[in-house]
Order: structure tokens, then sequence, then C-alpha cells
């Protein structure tokens, strides 16, 4: 993967992030954090939904991308149970609907699920096309079906408040839906070559039983997963009002900066490794990269404690405990980060029920915490419980690639950094108010200081390991040509 394939890649979600925190600031001044909470709970069931449905074998499809001369004949062995499965979640959404609606929404409106099946549809087929395109290295057709649906977002939502056509829930679902399904469109045009004629494919049920095999044991991690970032959402949605949900919402969607960030290293890292792998590579450029996204974290943490000042002067009061939860809310996805860096073991050796395990004890751990906490400490108590949840799924996934494939190097000392992240983002959500605007500041400077004087070194040795990983790629290249 080259310089131009990289920032392909890139834009998609660097862009997308950017419309993302645009949209924001106008859905807290123009829509009831009540409202905000809803949606919360609308992308949580998309999430939830998205995991059963595709039974683990979107992996299987990125796994086996490489190791397979067919790709059309893989794309159909992984989509057809995901279709099936589709059409009997939207049988049950229909039967159900006002029940599922009251359970979910608080409110006995079956449209609410309509759309939400509609909008798990429309999800489930999009993860696929853009899949084709991730794995075919096609960096800017996927990024601009990525943008097109954000930008999409944010003019539905401009347009519904500048015409004032409607601030609730269901104009919050309508414009999602224009938004996914513009990146279902767009990513279907995009990658037409390698579906057109999928039907016609005769497949291998022996190799889809392989590709069932490799991918149930993801389910469960990804149902673990999916617990791990919606228990405190559905915690707080039966403890606390949907107000202290839409509170907890906007948080989390500022911490999306971790998640774009996440987004980006996961569509460029697994597709490289795969690679580097099946060409035998040397690994240590695997080891050192690990170490530089470690850095990478760390900078990406401290960054958003130093300027969370600025969401006092985007959000309305009701708001204003955001600033204090961003440190911990960035966490989760920087931990989940660093850890699809570690744990990539799992996967090239393909154990991936050591994922599982991990998984399911951090989901444990995360269930321990939130009746500990969120009953108490409400929307604190949420951050803190996600947090530290993160932080040992993140040590876990990486024993666990120890015991699969081989031990990362270094990992002890980003066990002491995440931890000193932990502690500090933990005294900031609790003490955080106390402090002088002054010493606010001088409390992340301080943090920045430390993590650059602890860092310094490695960070003035990167240009030169960029050199030589750009060198060994255009070797590599070179004698892939020649063979």
């Amino acid at each position: 993967m080259n310089l131009r394939t990289i920032l392909g890649f890139a834009l998609g979600p660097i862009v997308g992030g950017l419309l993302s925190l645009a949209t924001l600031p106008m859905l807290s001044w123009h829509f009831s954090s009540s409202d905000i909470g809803r949606f919360n709970i609308y992308q949580v069931l998309v999430g939830f939904s998205l995991v059963a449905i595709l039974f683990g074998l979107d992996q299987a499809y990125i796994r086996e991308f490489h190791d397979t001369p067919d790709q059309k004949k893989l794309l159909k062995s992984c989509i057809e149970p995901s279709l099936y499965a589709l059409v009997v979640l939207v049988v049950l959404a229909v039967f159900f609907a006002s029940s599922l609606s009251i359970i979910f929404y608080d409110k006995e409106r079956s449209i609410y699920i309509y759309l939400s099946a509609l909008s798990i549809a429309l999800t489930v087929i999009s993860r696929y096309f853009s899949l084709i395109l991730r794995m075919s290295e096609r960096g800017f057709a996927f990024s601009i079906s990525q943008i097109l649906a954000k930008f999409l977002l944010l003019a539905v939502i401009a347009i519904l408040i500048f015409l004032d056509i409607g601030h609730d829930f269901l104009h919050l679902m309508i414009a999602s839906l224009v938004s996914l399904g513009a990146s279902a469109v767009m990513s279907a045009w995009w990658s037409k070559k390698q579906w057109i004629g999928l039907w016609n494919e005769d497949i291998s049920r022996r190799d889809q039983v392989k590709y069932v095999q490799y991918g149930m044991p993801l389910v469960g991690a990804g149902f673990a997963y999916w617990g791990l970032t919606a228990i405190n959402t559905i915690a707080l949605r039966f403890t606390a009002d949907l107000n202290a949900l839409g509170v907890y919402a906007m948080a989390m969607n500022f911490a999306g900066l971790g998640t774009l960030l996440q987004m980006i290293f996961a569509t460029i890292w697994a597709p490289v490794i795969y690679r580097w792998t099946a060409e035998h590579r040397n690994l240590q450029y695997v080891d050192k990269l690990i170490n530089y996204v470690c850095i990478a974290v760390a900078l990406a943490w401290v960054g958003t404690g130093l300027f969370s000042w600025i969401i006092e002067l985007v959000l309305p009061s009701e708001y204003r405990d955001v600033k204090y939860l961003l440190a911990c809310c960035m966490l989760p996805p920087l931990f989940y980060l660093l850890s699809e860096a570690t744990v990539t073991g799992v996967n090239v050796a393909r154990k991936t029920s050591y994922a599982l395990w991990a998984v399911l004890v951090a989901l444990l751990v995360n269930l321990i915490f939130a009746a500990w906490l969120i009953p108490s400490y409400g929307v604190v108590g949420a951050a803190i419980s996600s947090a530290v949840t993160y932080f040992l799924f993140f040590v876990l996934r990486t024993e666990a690639a120890g015991v699969a494939w081989r031990p990362v190097q270094g990992r002890f000392r980003m066990y002491v950094v995440g931890a000193a992240m932990l502690i500090a983002s933990v005294v900031y959500a609790v003490h955080g108010q106390q402090l002088s605007a002054k010493a606010d500041v001088i409390f992340w400077i301080a943090v920045l200081v430390i993590i650059l004087l602890k860092f310094g070194r490695t960070l003035f040795e990167f240009p030169g390991f960029l050199r030589q990983l750009t060198v060994s790629e255009v070797l590599q290249e070179s004698k892939n040509r020649s063979a």
C-alpha cells in the first residue's frame, strides 16, 4: 500500500469526521437532549443488528481476500447468509414494531422500528460494498462514499433547521436514512465490477462452512464488543432520564475524533499486515509501527484534553459537563485502536476464539463497573466505566496475541502509558470542575510535557524509520512484479 493509497483511505474518515463535528453543535442547539438520547439508542440498535446479521463473515472476507483466487465467489459465500438473516429481521420488526418502539424509544410509534429496520438493511449492504473497495485498496472511492454520506447528513439536518420542517427524533432518523442510502448507492456503484453477476457464481458449501467457522467466534466477540459500547448507554436509559443520556451521547459523539483515528487505522492496518504475512516480510516493522501507534494515541488523547475548552464555546449550557467527560470518553476508541494493532497475531494465526475470551472478560468487568458506578455517579460513572473496561480490553487482546502468534515487543511500556492516561482522565472527570481555567490548561500542558520527555527520542527517529519502510515497500513491489 503506497502513500497515495493511504492518503486516499485517510481522506474519507478525516473529512467525514470534520463534517460530523460540524453537525454536533447544530444538533445540540436545535434538538432536545432527549431526542439526542433516542438517536444514541437508535445507533446502538443498528450496531447490535449489524453484528447479528453479519455472522462474522465480513471478517472472514477480509482474512481470506488475499488467499482466495476468486474474490467474487468469496463475496457470495460471505454475503448470502447475511441477506437471509436480514429478511428474518425485517419480518420480526414488522410484527413487533409497536412493542419494540416502547422498549427502545420510550414511545409507541411503529414508524421508529420500520425506519430502524431500513437503516439496518442499508448498513449491511454498505458494509460489504465498502469492504470490496477497502480490500481492493481503492482508497479514494472508499473515501468519497463516506464523505458524501456525512455531507448529506449535515445538509439534511441544516435544511430541517433552516426551513423549520421538524426538530424531533423522526426527522433525525430520516436524515440518517438519506446518509446511509447515499453511502450504499455510492459504494455499490464504485464496486459494481466485483458484484454484478454475483448470483450466477457457483460456490463451495465446504468453503462457506469454513468461513462461518472462522467468523462465528467473532460473532460472540462482536456481541461482547457491542456490549462494551452499549451497556453504559442502556444503563443510563433505564437508570436516568433521556436528558442525561443525551449529555453522555454528546460527549461520546465528540469523542468520535478517537473513532475517526480508529477507522483510519483499521482501514489501512489489516490489509497491510495480512499482505506482509503472505509475503513473509520482516516483522520487526510491525513491532516498531505498534510503538509509534502507542505514541500517536497518547498525543491524540492529551490534545483532546488540552483543547476541550472549545466545547464550552459551541454547546449550550446544558452540556457543560461534556468538557470534563471528553478525556475519559476518548479513551475507549483510542484503546481499541491500540488493541487493533496489538491483536493482529490472533487473526494471522486464525485463532479467533482467543479474541472472544478477551472481550467476554472485558464485558463482565464492564457490567460490574456499570452496576457499581452509574446508579450513583450517572454520566460520570458511565464514562469511567467505559474507559476502565477498554483499558482492560486492550491488555487482554495484546496478551491473547502473544499466546496465539508472537509476543508484542514493548507491551509492558504500553500498559504503563495506558494506565497513566486512564488515571489522569478519571481524576479530570471527577475533579475537573474544581479547577480554574488557568489550572485546567496547566494540567494538560504538564501531561503533554511528560509524554514528550518520555517519547522524544523515539519521535526523533520516526523519519528514518519511515524511509526504511518506504524502501522496503518499493523493493517488495519490484520483487512482486518480477515474480
